[in-house]
C-alpha cells in the first residue's frame, strides 16, 4: 500500500480499529504523522487511541495538531474536551466541548461529557441544563426513525441526568438545604424510571440505574419532613420493573424485609407518616441494591446492601431481624472476597452490641489488611469503650486521628473520654466535631446539647440550630424532640419549646414502641413550661394526668423528683392550693435532706408558702426554715428573706439582724452571689461600675468587667487608690426601709 494514499490508510485504520487490532492501528498512524501530511484524521484518530490507554497528555497534544489542519473538526473538539477533563483541566474542557456543540449542534456526546465536567464542578443546575438539551436531540432525531430506537439511545442520557440529580440532591443535604434535597430526589427517582422502564426492554441489566435509585432513597431516608415532595407513582414504575425481572437476590432480600404481618408487596412504597416514609424508603434501597447486584463478590454493592439493613435495624429500635440480615450479607461478601477490609470493618460495626469478641476479631483484620484507614481505628475505640477499657480506647482514637486529623468519630470518641465533671472540655471537643462534620452529625449534636445542658454556661447555645436542622431530616426522633425542648428551655424560649413538647408527644403517640415512662417524662417537661409560661391552671391539669398515670419507676431519679416537686408546690401556690402546695414542698425536702444546695433552693419556697397560710405558727416555722439555710456558707437569698420577712412584720430585731447580715458581707460576694443567682448576666457586668469609680484601685472589679462578653471601654474607669471602708447614711436608713416595705408588700 502506498502510505500516501490517504483513502486506502483511513479505511485500513477504520478496519484494525473495528477488529480491536489497536497496536497495528497506531504504528500506521503514527506512520503516516512522519510524512507531513495535512489530514486531521490522522492526528484524531491517534489522540482517540491515546485516550483509550490513559495517555491524556499525549492526547491533548495529538488533538490540538489535528485542530491546527482543521479547526472546524467538532470530532476533534470534543476529544480535546474529554483529554482536559482527565488531566483536571475543566476550564478548558468546557470551552473545547462548547467549540464542538457550536460546530455540531447534535454532538450529543459533546453535551454529556460538558455535563459531566459540570458535575465535578458542582455546577449542578448547568449539567441538568446539557442533559436536558441533549435529551431534546435525541427525541427530535427520533421522532423520524421510531420510538424503540430513540428510546435505547435516550438511555445514557436518562441515567446521566438521574445521576445530576442525585449529585444536587446531596450537596445540598450536605449545605442544609432539605427541602432542595427533596426535590431533586423526586426529579431523580423520576428519571430513573424512565431509565429503568427503557432497559427492560433489552437483554442486560444496568446496575449503574438501580445503585443510583439505592443511594437517592437512603438519602431521602433523612428527609423525613417533606414527605409530601415524594411521589408514590414514581416509585411504583420502578417497582413494576424490578418485579418484572428478580433475580436470586432479588427474592433473598424481599423475603429478609417481610415484617410477617401479612402485608402485601405494593404496601412498600406507601407511607402514612414520617416513620412509615423512612421505612418505605430504606426497604426499596435494599431491594435496589439486590437488583444491582449479579453476585456476592460485588464489594461496593454488599457494603450497600448491608447497609440498607442497618439502617432499617436502627430505624425498627426492636427488630433484630434486619441486623442478621445486615451480618449475612457481609458475611456472604467475606466468603467472595476475604481480602476487603471494609467488609471486615462493616462486620466489626454490626457485631459490636452482641458478640464483642467477634467485632473485635474484625477490627483487628480490617486493620491489618488496610492500616491506613482511620475508621476501624475509631470503631475499635469505641468497641474498647463499650468494654470500658479506658486506655486502650484512647490509644485507637489517637491513632485514627493520627491517620486522619478530621475523623469526626475519632473525635467524639475523644469527647466521651473526658471526665464527667470537665463539662467545658467535652463541650469543645463535640463542638469541633460537629464543625468537622458540617453540622449535621447526629452524634456530635446530641453530645454537644447535653454538654451544654449539663454546663453553667448561659451563652446562646450552639446546638440549637444544629439540633433543629436535625429534626428537620428527622422529625419522628422523640429523644431528640425532648432535648430540643430542653435546650429552649435552657434558653428562656418557652413558648418554642412548648411547641417542642408537642411535637414529641405526637411522635410517642405516633409509635408502637413508645412507653409509659417517656409519655411521663414529656409531661412532666410540659407542665414545667406551662408553669415557666404563668400558665398555673393548666399546668395543674398535666400534673392531674402525671397521678392518673402512677408510673412511679419514671420518677426513680432524686433529682428529677424533686424538680417535678418543686414546680408542682409552685404550680399549686399559684393557684390558691397552699396546703397542697405545702405537702409537695416537704415532700421534695425530704428528697434534698442530703444535698445542701437542693435543699436550701427547695427551704426558700417552703418558707414563702409556710408565710402565706398567714397563721403565726406557720410564719414562726418559715423564719426557723430560713435560719436552718444560712450555715457556713452564705446564702444571701435567705437573708434576704429574713430582712424581707422583719420589714413585713414589724420585726426591728429581726430586721436590724439581717441587715447586719448584709451590710457585712463583702460588696463583690453581694454582686457575685446575687448576679449568678438570679441570671443577670448584663447586670453582672454593668453592677462593678459604681465600685470602679468609688474604688479605682480595686483590681477584683477590674478582672470581673473583663471577663469574655463584656465589651465595654474601662480605660477611662481605672485610676488610684485603695479602697477605703464602706459607710453607711444612718439619716438614709428609714428611708430606705419604707421604700423596701411598700415593694417587698406585694410579693409576700
Amino acid at each position: 500500500m502506498n502510505a500516501e494514499d490517504l483513502d486506502a490508510s483511513q479505511h485500513l485504520t477504520a478496519h484494525m480499529l473495528a477488529t480491536k487490532q489497536t497496536d497495528a492501528a497506531e504504528a500506521l498512524l503514527r506512520q503516516l504523522t512522519r510524512l507531513s501530511l495535512r489530514a486531521s484524521w490522522i492526528w484524531r484518530r491517534l489522540g482517540m487511541l491515546e485516550l483509550q490507554s490513559a495517555r491524556s497528555a499525549e492526547a491533548i497534544n495529538s488533538f490540538q495538531r489535528a485542530l491546527r489542519d482543521d479547526s472546524t473538526d467538532a470530532c476533534a473538539w470534543e476529544g480535546l474536551g474529554e483529554a482536559y477533563m482527565r488531566q483536571g483541566r475543566y476550564t478548558a474542557a468546557i470551552k473545547a466541548y462548547k467549540r464542538a456543540v457550536s460546530l455540531d449542534t447534535t454532538a450529543i456526546p459533546a453535551l454529556l461529557g460538558m455535563a459531566e465536567v459540570y458535575i465535578k464542578l458542582g455546577l449542578h443546575v448547568d449539567a441538568i441544563a446539557c442533559y436536558q438539551q441533549a435529551l431534546a436531540m435525541v427525541q427530535e432525531r427520533g421522532r423520524g426513525r421510531g420510538g424503540e430506537e430513540d428510546g435505547q439511545a435516550s438511555l445514557p442520557v436518562w441515567i446521566g441526568l438521574a445521576d445530576a440529580h442525585a449529585v444536587a440532591a446531596r450537596d445540598h443535604h450536605t449545605n442544609g438545604f432539605y427541602g432542595r434535597a427533596a426535590e431533586s430526589s423526586q426529579h431523580a427517582l423520576e428519571a430513573l424510571a424512565t431509565a429503568a422502564a427503557i432497559s427492560s426492554g433489552g437483554q442486560a441489566r444496568i446496575g449503574s440505574i438501580w445503585k443510583i435509585a439505592g443511594d437517592v432513597c437512603l438519602l431521602a431516608e433523612r428527609l423525613g419532613t417533606y414527605t409530601q415532595l415524594f411521589s408514590t407513582e414514581t416509585l411504583q414504575r420502578l417497582w413494576q420493573v424490578m418485579a418484572g425481572r428478580r433475580s436470586a437476590l432479588h427474592t433473598w432480600t424481599l423475603e429478609q424485609l417481610a415484617d410477617g404481618e401479612g402485608s402485601s408487596e405494593q404496601a412498600m412504597w406507601h407511607w402514612h407518616d414520617a416513620a412509615s416514609f423512612r421505612i418505605a424508603m430504606v426497604k426499596l434501597a435494599a431491594l435496589a441494591y439486590a437488583h444491582a447486584m449479579q453476585d456476592w463478590d460485588d464489594t461496593e454493592l454488599c457494603n450497600d446492601l448491608s447497609l440498607a439493613f442497618y439502617r432499617l435495624h436502627c430505624l425498627s429500635r426492636q427488630a433484630d431481624r434486619p441486623l442478621k440480615s445486615a451480618i449475612d450479607c457481609v458475611q456472604a461478601g467475606l466468603r467472595h472476597r476475604a481480602d476487603s477490609a471494609l467488609l471486615w470493618n462493616l462486620l466489626g460495626v454490626y457485631t459490636m452490641q452482641m458478640d464483642a469478641r467477634l467485632s473485635q476479631h474484625a477490627f483487628i483484620q480490617a486493620i491489618r489488611l488496610d492500616d491506613k484507614d482511620p475508621r476501624p481505628w475509631a470503631n475499635y475505640g469505641y468497641l474498647c469503650l463499650h468494654q470500658l477499657d479506658v486506655d486502650l480506647a484512647k490509644e485507637a482514637f489517637t491513632t485514627a486521628q493520627t491517620l486522619d486529623p478530621e475523623c469526626v468519630s475519632a473525635w467524639i470518641g475523644r469527647a466521651l473520654l473526658v471526665q464527667s465533671d470537665d463539662v467545658t472540655e467535652r463541650m469543645r471537643l463535640f463542638e469541633h466535631a460537629l464543625d468537622l462534620a458540617g453540622g449535621m452529625n447526629a452524634e456530635a449534636v446530641h453530645g454537644l446539647s447535653l454538654a451544654w445542658l449539663r454546663s453553667a454556661h448561659d451563652s446562646a447555645p450552639s446546638p440549637l440550630f444544629a439540633m433543629r436542622k436535625h429534626l428537620e431530616g428527622q422529625p419522628d426522633d422523640t429523644a431528640a424532640w425532648h432535648l430540643y425542648t430542653l435546650l429552649l428551655e435552657r434558653a428562656q424560649l418557652y413558648e418554642r419549646a412548648l411547641s417542642a413538647n408537642d411535637a414529641a408527644m405526637a411522635t410517642v403517640a405516633a409509635s408502637p414502641s413508645s412507653t409509659q415512662q417517656a409519655t411521663w417524662v414529656l409531661q412532666s417537661s410540659r407542665a414545667r413550661l406551662l408553669t415557666a409560661l404563668r400558665q398555673f391552671p393548666d399546668a395543674l391539669r398535666v400534673f392531674a394526668q402525671l397521678d392518673d398515670s402512677n408510673d412511679q419507676q419514671a420518677a426513680a431519679n432524686s433529682n428529677v423528683a424533686i424538680i417535678e416537686l418543686v414546680v408542682r408546690g409552685i404550680t399549686q401556690f399559684f393557684c390558691n392550693e397552699l396546703a397542697d402546695s405545702l405537702t409537695a414542698f416537704e415532700q421534695a425536702l425530704t428528697l434534698a435532706a442530703d444535698n445542701e444546695t437542693q435543699r436550701a433552693q427547695v427551704v426558700l419556697w417552703l418558707a414563702q408558702v409556710l408565710w402565706a397560710l398567714g397563721t403565726q405558727e406557720h410564719q414562726e416555722l418559715a423564719k426557723q426554715q430560713l435560719f436552718s439555710i444560712l450555715g457556713e456558707n452564705t446564702n444571701l437569698d435567705a437573708i434576704v428573706a429574713l430582712f424581707v420577712i422583719g420589714l413585713v412584720s414589724d420585726d426591728a430585731t429581726l430586721t436590724a439582724a439581717a441587715l447586719g447580715e448584709l451590710v457585712q458581707l463583702p460588696a463583690d460576694v453581694m454582686v457575685l452571689i446575687g448576679c449568678g443567682r438570679h441570671g443577670g448576666h448584663a447586670g453582672y457586668f454593668r453592677l462593678p461600675e459604681k465600685p470602679v469609680r468609688a474604688y479605682p484601685g480595686g483590681l477584683h472589679w477590674l478582672r470581673g468587667m473583663l471577663q469574655p462578653g463584656n465589651t465595654e471601654d474601662i480605660a477611662g474607669k481605672r485610676g488610684t487608690g485603695t479602697p477605703g471602708p464602706r459607710q453607711i447614711d444612718p439619716s438614709a436608713s428609714g428611708q430606705c426601709g419604707v421604700v423596701a416595705r411598700k415593694r417587698v408588700e406585694t410579693r409576700w
